[in-house]
């Protein structure tokens, strides 16, 4: 067992990770459960597949730390996510940016982010608009309807009509 964590670590040191890098992955995931072998390789394929699509190794280790749980998901998994958002109309640069800003939209399923957009048409917005947002906002998938709409009722008791609210939150959505 001990043998295999320091292969891990090993790993992980090859990969560019610090010491502090891998004790906050192995403190915030439990990749210990999973078989050493399969474990390795699943770090390494990924790793790779990462590197392919454009990630920087600097970029795979910030996007793991906050997201160790990519290493428990399957290349198709991951390649099913980017051809989801390529088909919304994300760039590969776009996609790789909005998951360095919040790594858990990979954690997110394609039903799920399909949902938001509707939710966000249902408000006002069109899904170019949410895209765009979402560009700016990556955080936007992970709203809760009435978070997004307390947001907007906040806005218009300002006296702002919800028009306007919509208008503004286009281009800044973090409002």
């Amino acid at each position: 067992m001990e043998n295999n964590a320091l292969k891990t670590e090993e790993l992980f040191l090859s990969l560019g990770y610090t010491e502090g890098e891998i004790n906050e992955i192995k403190n915030n995931f439990s990749m210990f459960n999973i078989n050493y072998d399969v474990l390795l390789k699943k770090i390494k394929e990924i790793h790779e597949y990462l590197l392919s699509f454009g990630y920087t190794k600097e970029d795979i280790i910030r996007l793991t730390i906050i997201l160790p749980q990519i290493y428990g998901l399957t290349i198709s998994n991951i390649k099913s996510k980017i051809e989801m958002f390529i088909t919304l109309g994300y760039t590969k640069e776009e996609i790789i940016k909005m998951t360095l800003v919040f790594p858990k939209i990979y954690s997110f399923s394609i039903e799920n982010v399909n949902d938001k957009i509707n939710e966000l048409i249902t408000l006002g917005y069109t899904k170019n608009e949410v895209i765009k947002m979402a560009k700016i906002l990556p955080q936007i998938y992970s709203y809760s309807k009435n978070n997004i709409n307390q947001k907007i009722n906040d806005l218009i008791a300002l006296g702002y009509a919800k028009e306007e609210v919509i208008k503004m939150t286009k281009s800044l959505p973090t409002l």
